[in-house]
């Protein structure tokens, strides 16, 4: 019996170093090269997130001809312009009594809510229902 279990050991002990490395191999991808390996690692893509898509938005307000269709209707001649990872954009115009009239929006999952339509402009962490977002106001003044 003995003399069995020496002969498979020597006949097949790369399978046990194999396996003992791959092993390794991926404990160490896992914690260490993974992007939720520590706190600074997740903070640092989250962060890196949260920036791409505020020089998103910026880019998108700065564009004069993406406000001049929102603000006239015409808002599926920019459709294009959206990835579709890019949620939650709303437009408002304000009317002659100060009420917030909803120009244009591209999503059903997140909503504004109209006390944050009164904050002066910035940005802003907001809890909804839903999770945690970013509010990004920014008001564009036009004729």
């Amino acid at each position: 019996m003995i003399r069995i279990l020496k002969q498979s050991v020597y006949k097949y002990g790369y399978l046990f170093i194999t396996a003992a490395w791959l092993y390794t191999v991926s404990f160490l991808f896992t914690n260490y090269f993974s992007f939720d390996a520590t706190q600074e690692k997740v903070a640092q893509t989250l962060s890196s997130y949260v920036e791409k898509k505020e020089d998103r938005f910026d880019d998108l307000t700065k564009d004069s001809s993406w406000v001049r269709a929102i603000v006239s209707g015409k808002a599926h001649v920019v459709e294009s312009q959206f990835n579709s990872d890019e949620t939650g954009i709303f437009a408002y115009a304000v009317n002659d009594y100060c009420n917030f009239q909803q120009l244009y929006w591209n999503t059903n999952t997140v909503t504004v809510n109209d006390s944050e339509l009164y904050k002066p402009d910035g940005y802003y962490a907001v809890s909804h229902a839903n999770g945690y977002f970013e509010l990004i106001k920014k008001t564009i003044t036009k004729k």
